[in-house]
């Protein structure tokens, strides 16, 4: 009769790797009539165990004096799920030091996945080395090796003044320091004179292209 469909399933367990064809084959009889018959078939590979595929296309998207982001393609998944991390260190034949752990797709038919991961806390003005490896349950596969350099810290420009000033019993005067940090970091500015033994100081934390005043003000009763 017309309009009616039929469902048939077929449930194997493959454990020979390699590409395995099925194929379903429909033959209608009708009595007085031809046999009409039609064919579908699909392919499936079934991968076999082996270790992960090499990661390529090593590329820095990010780097300063005391990080780096590191991103890395993977082509394929060879066999399980897989996880990344970087080795990395100052000689090219001993990276002992490690990122944190970036954990693959779970998703087989995947191909040309893009990952990443940042490192901190690295010296500034460095070489360093590194490698991305890829590890399954049958082993590690390791990148080729890849170099960065971390940037240099650039002092911070300071700016004081006034550089000379004449005051009379009774006055005051102030002074400013004004420093500009290309580069982040833990500023603390301290203040001294040979007329005052203790000054406050001042503490703060810059950011890159940041600008920070300190001023204090001096009466004559005090020198």
């Amino acid at each position: 009769p017309r309009g009616i469909e039929s469902v048939s399933t077929l449930t194997r367990e493959l454990t020979i790797a390699g590409d395995i064809v099925f194929r379903c084959e429909v033959t209608i009889s009708i009595p007085g009539d031809p046999v009409v018959s039609n064919s579908s078939s699909v392919t499936i590979t079934v991968l076999g165990a082996s270790n992960p595929v090499q990661p390529t296309n090593l590329t820095i998207v990010d780097i300063t004096y005391y990080k780096v982001t590191i991103q890395w393609t993977v082509t394929s998944i060879a066999y399980t799920p897989e996880q990344y991390i970087i080795l990395y260190g100052l000689n090219e034949s001993s990276l002992t030091q490690e990122s944190d752990i970036v954990n693959g797709t779970m998703d087989f038919n995947s191909i040309n996945d893009t990952y990443s991961v940042t490192i901190t806390e690295l010296d500034f003005n460095t070489v360093y080395y590194y490698q991305v490896r890829s590890t399954n349950t049958e082993g590690s596969t390791n990148s080729t090796t890849g170099m960065f350099t971390t940037e240099e810290i650039i002092a911070p420009t300071i700016t004081a003044g006034p550089s000379d000033a004449n005051i009379f019993d009774g006055e005051s005067v102030s002074f400013t320091c004004t420093v500009l940090s290309e580069t982040p970091v833990n500023l603390t500015i301290s203040w001294e004179t040979t007329a005052i033994n203790t000054l406050p100081d001042a503490t703060t934390v810059m950011t890159s292209n940041d600008t920070y005043t300190s001023t204090i003000m001096i009466n004559s009763v005090d020198l």
